[in-house]
């Protein structure tokens, strides 16, 4: 191998640029998305030869999602995010790799399709020449990754779906009830 040249894999470096959906309208005015966190429920195992307790993920079921959309300013779009109801919400993205090898740099699709209420919207602050910083808390109650058009997680704690990286860890669960 030569001086500065690798076989590895493009190194992630930065996110290239990305849009929003909301049922599948573009949505203006966006500044990012605070992707929700994956937290599995855990229950906790004490008892008879344990010395102490240990907390057990509980296999595929996952707590409350809150995913947070930003807004640079006050837009109509925010507003109908408040809607009472379940609305998709799409983020596509580019992110950048760095390829070692070749010196250059690779764009690889990122997309994160959720489905979810709004719980909570702040509306920022007013304040002449700057942004006002609005934001909206979703209760997410579905949400799909891809990268490079790669599904990397499903979850779907209504239908009993969670996929993550092509392993279904509730499919021996929905096969025994």
């Amino acid at each position: 191998m030569g001086l500065g040249t690798s076989t590895n894999a493009p190194l992630p470096a930065v996110i290239t640029n990305c849009n929003a959906y909301r049922e599948g309208d573009k949505l203006l005015g966006m500044a990012d998305l605070q992707m929700p966190d994956i937290e599995f429920m855990v229950s906790e195992l004490t008892g008879a030869g344990i010395t102490g307790a240990v907390e057990v993920p509980i296999e595929g079921h996952v707590n409350a999602m809150t995913a947070v959309v930003n807004f640079k300013v006050p837009t109509q779009q925010q507003f109908e995010m408040l809607q009472q109801l379940a609305q998709g919400i799409t983020f596509r993205a580019a992110l950048q790799q760095y390829d070692a090898g070749s010196g250059r740099p690779v764009q690889v699709p990122f997309s994160c399709l959720m489905r979810g209420v709004a719980k909570k919207a702040g509306l920022g602050t007013l304040k002449p020449g700057d942004q006002a910083g609005g934001s909206i808390d979703i209760a997410v109650s579905y949400m799909k990754v891809f990268v490079n058009q790669v599904e990397m997680c499903e979850i779907d704690p209504m239908n009993g779906v969670c996929r993550i990286m092509g392993t279904d860890y509730l499919a021996a669960v929905n096969a025994a009830i």
